[in-house]
């Protein structure tokens, strides 16, 4: 049996209208995740650290990346940092979240910015240094590989 064109454009319309109705359903069952509620304020705060980045980098363009010496991480700083009012240092490890830690600035200026080996597991960690002096920030990250 032979389609009518009629037959062929009614049934055209059918499945369209189908489609989009599954659409439609899939649409609403999936919520966006690419748009967050907060989009503005996570916005700011990615233009802060840009510029708390370009504040490090300023300073100490070519700074010395962390090395690794007798078992211990060594994390250099800018002269300028030494005595800054506050910061912090992240250590992220991007296999295993578990393991991630905070380091203080106590902690980092009595180290003399050495942490011992046994702290880190083997393999890339993700190691980003805040710091404020005189209410601006600076921001920098490195990414080293414990052998």
């Amino acid at each position: 049996m032979r389609m009518t064109w009629p037959l062929s454009i009614t049934l055209s319309f059918i499945v369209f209208a189908g489609f989009m109705t599954g659409f439609a359903i899939f649409s609403t069952q999936n919520p966006p995740e690419l748009v967050t509620d907060n989009y503005y304020e996570l916005d700011a705060e990615y233009d802060q650290m840009r510029e708390q980045i370009d504040r490090w980098n300023r300073i100490c363009p070519s700074c010395a990346p962390p090395i690794w010496e007798n078992d211990s991480l060594v994390l250099f700083l800018p002269p300028m940092l030494i005595d800054s009012d506050s910061g912090r240092v992240y250590f992220y490890k991007p296999d295993q979240r578990s393991l991630d830690f905070i380091w203080t600035w106590q902690q980092l200026l009595t180290s003399k910015g050495r942490l011992a080996s046994h702290h880190l597991a083997h393999g890339r960690w993700v190691v980003s240094i805040q710091a404020w002096k005189d209410g601006e920030g600076f921001s920098h990250r490195f990414n080293i590989q414990k052998p």
